[in-house]
C-alpha cells in the first residue's frame, strides 16, 4: 500500500494542498484532491499493512506462536524454523487471519475504475485498452475494479495523524486542542482524486 501524507501550506493568501512523497514535496491541484465521496467503515492491519474487511477478520481464534522466533502458524507442533515446540495462543476479537493481529477500526475511502485486465492501465470510464488485444486481435475490454485508501486525520501544523477523528495532542504544536484535518492517505493518486 502506498503511504505518503497530505497537508496544505499557504501560498498566495489560500491554502494549497501537498503531498509528502520520500520527502520531496509534490502541490496537488483542486481537482487532484481526493473528495472522499463514499467512505466506508473498514479494517487494518498495521502488520501486515492491508486494508481488511470483516471476512479477512477474526475472533477468538487459536492460533499458535514460536516462543523462539516468534513465527505464527495456524497449527501447532514444532516450528520450522528453529524447531521449537509452538504456544498455544488465542486472539483478540477483530484480528487479522493472516498474522492474527488485532485490526484497527479505520474509516475506509473507496474509489472504483477501470483497469486493463493485461496492462493494468486504469482509466475513469468504461472502455477498451487501446495498447492490449486479445487471441482475436480485438482490444481488450476494461473491467470495473475498486481501489481502497486509508481515511486519516492530521494536523496541518505538526503532522500528527490519526485514523480517527481528534483533536492535536502535540503540546509544543500552535494547533494543541484543534481537530484534526480528514484527508485520503492516497489522495492525489489515480483513483483518489476529486471526481469529474
Amino acid at each position: 500500500m502506498k503511504s505518503h501524507f497530505l497537508s496544505l501550506v499557504v501560498l498566495a493568501g489560500g491554502l494549497l494542498p501537498i503531498v509528502l512523497l520520500f520527502g520531496s514535496v509534490v502541490a496537488l491541484e483542486d481537482d487532484e484532491v481526493c473528495d472522499l465521496k463514499k467512505v466506508e467503515k473498514g479494517y487494518y492491519c498495521e502488520s501486515c499493512d492491508e486494508i481488511l474487511d470483516k471476512a479477512s477478520l477474526v475472533s477468538d481464534h487459536v492460533y499458535y506462536v514460536c516462543p523462539e522466533c516468534e513465527i505464527r502458524s495456524s497449527k501447532g507442533g514444532k516450528c520450522l524454523d528453529c524447531e521449537k515446540e509452538m504456544s498455544k495462543k488465542k486472539t483478540a476479537k477483530n484480528a487479522c487471519k493472516a498474522c492474527f493481529d488485532k485490526a484497527i477500526d479505520v474509516e475506509v475511502c473507496i474509489k472504483t475504475f477501470y483497469e486493463c485486465p493485461e496492462c493494468k492501465v486504469a482509466a475513469a470510464k468504461a472502455g477498451k485498452c487501446s495498447d492490449c488485444v486479445d487471441d482475436k486481435d480485438k482490444p481488450i475490454e476494461m473491467k470495473l475494479t475498486t481501489s481502497k485508501a486509508l481515511v486519516e486525520y492530521y494536523c496541518e501544523e505538526c503532522g500528527m495523524s490519526l485514523f480517527k477523528a481528534g483533536k492535536c495532542t502535540d503540546k509544543e504544536c500552535k494547533n494543541t486542542g484543534k481537530p484534526l484535518t480528514k484527508c485520503c492517505s492516497d489522495g492525489g493518486n489515480f483513483p483518489h482524486v476529486k471526481a469529474k
